[in-house]
């Protein structure tokens, strides 16, 4: 093999290893730029709003199957197997379609009698497929990872008298 042709494989394996780690480096920008995003978005918009407490005795709250010390709240099409009088609507807004999808979550729990929204709760997501090395692998930020953010409804929802 000639000098020439060493040169030009050395070139266009130089070219090819910056495009790679340009095409990494942007992506990690644009992930960074919208963990950034996400945090502002969370700490503007985020976190659980409750609009009225539910008071249960230690009765009610046992017969309702708390797992860990929490009341599941089943979704709407669910709730007519639970004897729980409240349900869950959850919606989901995609904000970036493209990698990374980007999306607001709207976690709301609505008592069945009179469809009162009794709380709320709003996150943000990226969700991301990254490789490295040509290992490909999912990742995310939201909400959940923001000081300062409680997501958590039910902790917050049911109070137990009586104890």
């Amino acid at each position: 093999m000639t000098l020439k042709k060493l040169k030009l494989f050395g070139f266009i394996g130089v070219v090819t290893i910056v495009g790679i780690v340009g095409v990494i480096q942007f992506t990690r920008i644009s992930m960074n730029r919208w963990d950034s995003r996400i945090i502002e978005m969370c700490e503007e918009e985020g976190g659980a709003v409750i609009n009225e407490i539910v008071t249960l005795t230690q009765e009610e709250f046992d017969a309702y199957g708390p797992i860990q010390g929490v009341i599941p709240i089943p979704s709407e099409a669910a709730s007519h197997l639970y004897q729980l009088p409240y349900f869950n609507r959850r919606t989901t807004t995609v904000i970036n379609e493209n990698d990374p999808r980007v999306v607001r979550l709207n976690f709301l729990v609505i008592r069945k009698s009179d469809e009162r929204e009794m709380a709320s709760s709003v996150s943000f997501a990226r969700i991301s497929e990254d490789s490295w090395l040509g290992i490909r692998y999912d990742s995310g930020f939201s909400c959940a990872n923001v000081e300062g953010v409680t997501l958590d409804i039910s902790p917050q929802l049911f109070e137990i008298i009586g104890n």
